[in-house]
């Protein structure tokens, strides 16, 4: 008789899902309309989500952005 798998033994393990990495805690944050709009817009730029956001600047790790140009720039030739 073939040995039955369970089925998700092929499914790719969550990194945060182990009990010391999973997130289970809410944090809540006032802020003004303008505090609120300059994140939103940090957020979209950097490609990050608020939480993340916030992880990296509590964290000190870097959250600058970099941009490529693909052709040319102020430099370019017209």
């Amino acid at each position: 008789m073939a040995e039955m798998k369970s089925p998700n033994v092929h499914a790719k393990k969550n990194r945060n899902d182990t009990p010391r990495k999973r997130k289970t805690h809410i944090i809540k944050v006032r802020v003004t309309a303008e505090e609120k709009l300059r994140i939103a817009y940090a957020c979209k730029e950097l490609h990050l989500t608020q939480s993340e956001l916030v992880r990296r600047v509590l964290y000190g790790v870097n959250v600058k952005h970099t941009v490529v140009v693909a052709q040319g720039g102020e430099d370019a030739q017209e």
